[in-house]
């Protein structure tokens, strides 16, 4: 079962914030600067984590990850957008 995070983060170094936006590419899509929404299984979730917390200085940076539940019930009407909608990211293979 996957679940949506909201992953909301304040990196100090400009570097490093580089490389977290990169990490954070790679698990989900970002809906604001520095606002990722992420659909990941339990595992994805450890490794997530894990990879951020190798680049991130914790006496300088600041990382939030809120869980909205799975992705089949809460989870998927959790946020709310005013202004400018979020759009879902459709995800899936691709044939050519």
């Amino acid at each position: 079962m996957k679940n949506i995070y909201l992953v909301c983060y304040d990196i100090a170094d400009p570097t490093r914030w580089k490389v977290i936006f990169k990490t954070m590419k790679s698990y989900g899509d970002a809906v604001q600067f520095s606002v990722f929404r992420c659909t990941l299984t339990p595992e994805a979730y450890v490794t997530m984590k894990r990879d951020l917390s190798e680049h991130m200085h914790t006496k300088e940076d600041k990382l939030l990850i809120a869980d909205l539940g799975p992705m089949e019930g809460r989870g998927e009407h959790a946020l709310v957008a005013l202004g400018k909608p979020i759009a879902p990211v459709l995800r899936g293979s691709i044939i050519l």
